[in-house]
């Protein structure tokens, strides 16, 4: 079983190498770091960790699932999908097979104008009973009635637009990272759905003014909290979805959100200006799908990661 929690940083190995410990599962990479060897098993999908023999203890890295970006209402923008969230620790491993489970993050269907998909099972990531818990999809934008609520999770998704003079949605809350953004009340030239909360930092606002777009995602996180060495260095996880826009000439592409990782709310125009398609959560960082707007779903959460790290006698 698992122990310790501490969110950050690179695990204590086991002192001295694990000697005759022979293990399999996932992707197999090792690295040397301070003149300590380790050697990683990184599940980009289930699976299982096998240990063949010998004992050793193992750190693990969870990211559950991303939430979906909310489906896109008649008229209206949606919310970003929220970050999912992170767990660290150790457990003795010895002889015999460990099951795996990497979250595969929240998803829209084929259609559009339904609610967003609230945070499932599947998108629970961990090992050895530790799970990382799955982020909260965007509220769905909803013409001539309120908009809805952004789900909670372990960031919370954006919240949907209400337009034609009712309120947006409400954000959702966060249980392990940041909440959603909260969507424009009324029926404004840019009717827009909130950002996903990020790991890193709230969702932003959306901005009911001319050629705005929806609200910016919440920063992700980067380096220093994986246990896979210099390889995923640059790598950023977690990174809030952005919010959908429904308005003139809005084109929704947001820097931001594509440096966390995270998907790009979708961009609605009816003077025949190109329209923007949500994308989906970068796999395998936990980042949120972008918000969707007229004609189109929600993008996907990103699906999680489960990483394994242990040392080995040089």
């Amino acid at each position: 079983m698992p122990v310790g929690a501490a969110k950050f940083g690179l695990m204590a190995a086991a002192g001295g190498g694990a000697a005759g410990f022979v293990a399999f599962g996932g992707i197999i990479t090792q690295y040397v770091h301070s003149g300590t060897t380790y050697r990683v098993h990184t599940f980009r999908g289930s699976g299982r960790f096998y240990v063949a023999s010998g004992e050793a203890t193992v750190s693990f890295y969870n990211i559950g699932g991303g939430g979906a970006g909310g489906s896109g209402g008649s008229s209206s923008g949606s919310g970003g999908g929220g970050a999912g969230g992170d767990a660290t620790g150790t457990f003795d491993a010895e002889a015999g097979n460990y099951a795996v489970t990497v979250g595969k993050g929240a998803f829209q269907t084929t259609s559009y104008n339904i609610d967003a998909y609230a945070p499932v099972a599947s998108a629970i990531a961990g090992v050895s009973g530790s799970t990382a818990a799955a982020g909260g999809s965007g509220g769905r934008g909803n013409y001539n009635a309120h908009g809805q609520d952004g789900y909670d999770g372990a960031s919370g998704g954006g919240a949907g637009n209400g337009s034609n003079g009712y309120n947006s949605g409400a954000v959702g809350s966060a249980t392990d990272g940041y909440a959603g953004g909260l969507a424009t009340s009324s029926s404004g030239v840019s009717m827009s759905g909130g950002g996903g909360g990020g790991r890193g930092g709230a969702g932003g606002n959306a901005v009911d003014a001319s050629n705005n777009p929806g609200g910016t995602g919440g920063a992700g996180i980067t380096g220093a909290v994986n246990l896979s060495g210099i390889a995923y260095a640059t790598v950023t996880y977690m990174g809030g979805g952005g919010g959908g826009t429904y308005g003139d000439d809005v084109q929704a592409v947001n820097v931001a959100t594509l440096s966390a990782g995270a998907g790009i709310g979708s961009s609605y125009d009816n003077d025949g200006n190109p329209d923007l398609r949500p994308t989906d959560g970068t796999p395998n960082t936990g980042s949120g799908g972008g918000g969707g707007s007229v004609g189109y779903v929600g993008g996907h959460g990103g699906t999680g990661i489960v990483i394994l790290r242990y040392e080995v006698a040089a």
